[in-house]
């Protein structure tokens, strides 16, 4: 029997696109698809759900768009429309970026417009990472579960919107030691593990992903540590719109660890970190920027690397445009005062 499988071993059932043929081919154009394909496509014409094509779209989506929660903050409405068509609209026509919700829910519909058997699901990230007890939010992140293979029920955990440090490639549904994918930069990998969650009435386990820094020297040298956890539990587009909302609107509760979107400025840019045409893109190393409420960094072959302290909006707008190709407008300044991330008076 094969390794890698959802637990009931069960074969994932095709299902229809929100995206039109014509879409999908606009999001292969966007994400450059055709540029780092070694087998190309036809004129008009849909790359085959391959494992190799699996791992090279997932990479080449994950560097088009950034993790971004601009129009949270910078919008008159103050949430992320993570409905299909406006995150068509939002990324792939005006090239900006999303959080996990829109990042993922767009390569989501897009894997299942090029015939992917896939499913979506929701994790619980670990407030308490870097830690030895994890400490888990409610349900706020988005994962895909794949089965690229023909007749194969071998599975893969795809997720391309985690802002922190999430998976930049596919890894196979499996806690066998040799499971072990790279992460951001040369120093960075992820592994899967079975764990039950500390607050559990049962002793059935969940997944739980988990990264390690190799540069990291504590008392005992580097370890692993949990980023989320999650079931095996199929989630579907309202569930997606809800929890949006509720992540982009909802103010913290003061008696919780437990933060919202609402009160943080978070953008990350994925870029090569070095230039290495003849490897191919799925083993690529990546690099890229990040801020985080008013710091902007660099993600390079070590560590983060400060680049600027930010002191105005209108400097901040200015770097999000120049680092991360993320349209602002300047009347956002507007919309932002009064808040907890604002950069100006209320």
């Amino acid at each position: 029997m094969p390794t890698a499988t959802l637990a009931s071993g069960a074969f994932i059932k095709p299902k229809p696109s929100p995206y039109s043929k014509e879409q999908v081919i606009q999001w292969l154009i966007a994400i450059e698809f055709d540029a780092h394909s070694e087998n190309g496509r036809s004129p008009g014409a849909l790359p085959p759900p391959t494992v190799e094509n699996l791992f090279i779209i997932t990479r080449l989506h994950l560097l088009a768009f950034p993790f971004e929660t601009t129009p949270i903050h910078y919008s008159p409405e103050h949430c992320m429309d993570v409905t299909p068509e406006g995150l068509y609209q939002r990324l792939v026509v005006r090239r900006n970026g999303s959080f996990c919700y829109g990042l993922n829910g767009l390569l989501f519909g897009m894997l299942l417009g090029l015939g992917y058997r896939a499913y979506a699901g929701q994790a619980r990230s670990n407030s308490n990472f870097g830690k030895d007890q994890p400490i888990y939010w409610h349900t706020s992140h988005m994962v895909i579960f794949v089965q690229p293979i023909p007749d194969s029920n071998v599975t893969y955990l795809v997720d391309d919107g985690f802002g922190g440090y999430g998976l930049t490639k596919p890894i196979l549904l499996s806690d066998e030691e040799s499971n072990v994918v790279q992460g951001l930069g040369p120093l960075f990998k992820h592994r899967l593990r079975r764990a039950v969650h500390p607050q559990a009435s049962t002793d059935s386990p969940d997944w739980v992903l988990e990264t390690i820094n190799e540069n990291k020297d504590g008392d005992q040298g580097p370890r692993w540590n949990q980023v989320y956890t999650f079931s095996e539990t199929e989630y579907f587009q309202c569930d997606f719109e809800a929890m949006s909302h509720f992540v982009s609107a909802s103010p913290p509760d003061p008696k919780s660890r437990f933060s919202t979107l609402r009160d943080l400025m978070l953008l990350k840019k994925h870029t090569w970190l070095e230039d290495e045409p003849n490897v191919p893109v799925a083993d690529r190393k990546l690099g890229g920027y990040v801020i985080i409420g008013q710091t902007l960094k660099r993600v390079g072959a070590q560590e983060l690397e400060v680049i600027r302290e930010i002191e105005t909006e209108e400097e901040r707008i200015e770097l999000i445009k120049k680092y991360f190709d993320v349209d602002v407008d300047q009347d956002g300044i507007d919309h932002v005062r009064g808040r907890k991330v604002a950069l100006v008076q209320a």
